[in-house]
C-alpha cells in the first residue's frame, strides 16, 4: 500500500501533463495567446520605435523651452542639469535685473527666441523639423539667418560669446563660464534694437533712406549700453549696490585694452583663422567701454541708468536727446575725447 500510492499520484501527475502538452489543434491551443501576446508587443514596440525615431524632439539638436512665453532652445550637448539650469536662470537675466535697475521693458521689447548652445552654432540648421515647427510663423529670412550663423564659427561679439539678429528678436548665446554676462549683453542689444524708435529705424534701415552717420551712431552708442549693462552684472548680479567711475574703471579696463587686452588677442586669432576682421573690432570695443565710463563720471550711477533705460526702452525719436547736457551725441564725444580720464 505504502509503494502503490506514489505511484499513483505520480502516474496522475505525468497524466495531467500530458493532457496540458497534448496537441488540441493546429497550432496547438496552449501556445495560442503566448504567440498572439508576442506579436502584439512586437507590433506596439516597432510602431514606438518608429514614432520615437521620427518625432520631431528625437531629430532635432535641440531641447525647446518656453519660458515666459518665449522659444529657448538649447543645445543637446550641453546635458540635461546644464540646460535646465539656463531655462531656470533666464527670467532673473532677462527681466528681473533689468527691472531692479529700473529699466522696464514691454513684452515686444525683449527678445521672442533664444538659442544655447555649446561652443558655436553649427550645430543650428535651418531645416531640423523642430525649429521649423516652432518658428513657423517667423518670416524666411529668420530661417535664413539661422543657415547664415550656422557656417560662421566666430559670430560671437569680441567683447560677450553671444550675438543678436538685426532686429532683437532672436539672441544667440554659447554656453561658457560667463554665459549669464553675456545673455545680459545680448538682451541689452537685443531691446534696443526693438525699441528703437520709428524716426531712427528709417535712417538705420537698407534702403533709399540709410543714413550712415545715423547707423554707426546707433552701434556705438548700443555697445556703450551693452558693455556697461553686462559689465555692471558682472560686478553687481544682485544690481544693488550704485557703482563709482574709479571702481568701474579699475575693473574693467584692463579687459577691453585695445592693444593688449582679451579682446584683442582674440581679435587676433580671427584675423589669422579667417583672413577677415571682425564686425566689431577690439579698438571699437575700446571707445565704447571708455565712453561709458565718461558717461557715468558726468552723469552719476542714478543719472546713466536713466539714460540707458531711455535708450533701452527707446523713449527718444534721436539720439541726440540722450545728450542735451552737451547739446547732442555730437557735443559728448566731443567732451569725452578731451576728457582727462581718458587713456592717451
Amino acid at each position: 500500500m505504502n509503494n502503490a500510492a506514489p505511484r499513483s499520484i505520480g502516474k496522475t501527475i505525468k497524466t495531467l501533463v500530458a493532457q496540458e502538452f497534448e496537441k488540441r489543434g493546429d497550432p496547438p491551443r496552449r501556445f495560442d495567446r503566448t504567440r498572439k501576446g508576442l506579436v502584439l508587443l512586437m507590433l506596439v514596440l516597432t510602431i514606438g520605435a518608429i514614432v520615437f525615431i521620427t518625432a520631431r524632439t528625437t531629430q532635432s539638436s535641440f531641447i525647446a523651452k518656453t519660458v515666459q512665453g518665449k522659444d529657448v532652445f538649447l543645445d543637446k550637448y550641453l546635458g540635461s542639469s546644464v540646460a535646465k539650469g539656463i531655462a531656470a536662470q533666464l527670467p532673473e537675466l532677462s527681466t528681473d535685473y533689468f527691472t531692479k535697475l529700473g529699466i522696464h521693458r514691454t513684452n515686444e521689447g525683449k527678445p521672442a527666441v533664444y538659442f544655447f548652445t555649446d561652443r558655436h552654432y553649427g550645430i543650428i540648421r535651418a531645416t531640423d523639423r523642430l525649429l521649423q515647427k516652432r518658428l513657423r510663423d517667423r518670416s524666411s529670412s529668420d530661417m535664413s539667418m539661422l543657415r547664415t550663423i550656422s557656417f560662421n564659427l566666430y559670430a560671437n561679439e569680441l567683447a560677450s560669446d553671444s550675438i543678436t539678429s538685426r532686429d532683437g528678436a532672436f539672441v544667440f548665446v554659447t554656453y561658457s563660464d560667463t554665459w549669464k554676462k553675456s545673455t545680459v549683453h545680448a538682451e541689452a542689444h537685443a531691446s534696443a534694437a526693438a525699441a528703437m524708435p520709428q524716426t531712427l529705424r528709417t535712417l538705420t534701415s537698407a534702403d533709399a533712406n540709410f543714413d550712415q552717420h545715423a547707423w554707426y551712431a546707433f552701434r556705438f552708442m548700443d555697445e556703450t549700453a551693452a558693455i556697461f549693462l553686462s559689465e555692471l552684472y558682472a560686478i553687481d548680479p544682485s544690481g544693488s549696490k550704485p557703482l563709482d567711475p574709479t571702481s568701474y574703471r579699475n575693473l574693467c579696463r584692463p579687459a577691453y585694452d585695445p592693444e593688449n587686452g582679451p579682446l584683442a588677442e582674440k581679435e587676433s586669432f580671427i584675423w589669422m583663422a579667417t583672413y577677415d576682421p571682425p564686425s566689431k573690432s577690439a579698438a571699437f570695443f575700446s571707445s565704447a567701454f571708455e565712453f561709458g565710463a565718461f558717461l557715468l563720471d558726468s552723469l552719476g550711477y542714478e543719472g546713466m541708468l536713466a539714460m540707458l533705460g531711455r535708450f533701452i526702452t527707446g523713449d527718444y525719436k534721436y539720439l541726440d536727446e540722450l545728450f542735451l547736457n552737451w547739446g547732442g551725441l555730437e557735443g559728448a564725444l566731443v567732451a569725452w575725447s578731451t576728457s582727462p580720464t581718458l587713456p592717451r
